[in-house]
């Protein structure tokens, strides 16, 4: 299939992120822990807060909140925020049976504001470059910026657009139905490169053991490290180069790494 045959909708992001997403990607809850680590080692900040008051954390597209609720877990205070109440639905239940405090708020990253200030904020999992228009992009970097503090912390975590395009292709994944038995898909992905943007689709064969729709898409753009440090200078942070890694177990960024991490500073003054 050609590239320009998929046809995304504009809005594709709000129809797309519902209880088969979750079922699709289940398996990345086994990675959270670890990720939250890398994370909090990469802002320098405690594994576990042992004293109060904790540090204030915005999980910023927090999906079903699987690193909301590990942030929680080790006692921070953490603010969710997407646009899915069905993602967020879940996340809540998910802290109301564990025993966890998760704040979580429904807006559009465009949009939100918070009525205080976060040391640390993170953005990850690709959940950035969702919309065409680079001017609404950058506006969620502004609107991060605002919500911490002085000194405060963001961490972008992206795909590495070089790895991605060795390794994009169409796959044939098996997912866990509503129903409880297997749902049979077809996982597409491709590169635009007169848009700079990744499209993915997934269609489900047996489209009754879905729980929602017949098809997901997503679609993002991709940047290179230097694109994505000019936004972040645009939008007033401070970013060192150094503070950059390709994974979440301190990896330098390279061609072959899967993930682009982007530390960047608020400034103290």
């Amino acid at each position: 299939m050609r590239n320009k045959r998929i046809i995304i909708p504009e809005d594709w992001y709000i129809e797309s992120f519902k209880s088969d997403f979750e079922r699709i990607y289940h398996h990345k809850n086994e990675t959270a822990k670890d990720e939250v680590t890398g994370i909090l080692e990469y802002a320098q900040l405690p594994q576990k807060i042992q004293k109060q008051p904790p540090l204030a954390i915005l999980d910023l597209c927090c999906g079903w909140g699987r690193h909301a609720l590990e942030f929680a877990s080790r006692g921070y205070d953490v603010t969710g925020i997407d646009l899915s109440e069905i993602m967020l639905e879940m996340a809540g239940r998910d802290a109301a049976k564990a025993r966890l405090r998760l704040r979580l708020m429904r807006a559009d990253m465009r949009k939100f504001s918070l009525t205080y200030k976060v040391r640390l904020a993170v953005n990850l999992w690709t959940s950035f470059g969702y919309f065409t228009d680079e001017s609404e992009n950058q506006a969620v970097l502004k609107n991060v910026l605002a919500a911490l503090e002085p000194g405060g912390v963001f961490i972008l975590d992206i795909d590495n657009i070089s790895y991605f395009l060795k390794t994009t292709g169409i796959t044939n994944p098996s997912i866990p139905a509503h129903n409880g038995t297997k749902a049979e898909l077809i996982k597409q992905e491709f590169y635009m490169p007169e848009r700079s943007r990744r499209l993915v689709t997934y269609r489900f064969l047996n489209p009754h053991k879905a729980a929602e729709r017949e098809n997901i898409y997503l679609e993002c753009r991709l940047y290179l490290y230097e694109d994505i440090r000019e936004m972040l200078l645009k939008a007033g942070f401070q970013v060192d180069p150094r503070d950059k890694w390709g994974d979440f177990h301190g990896g330098p960024l390279k061609e072959t790494s899967p993930r682009m991490i982007i530390l960047a500073r608020k400034p103290s003054s």
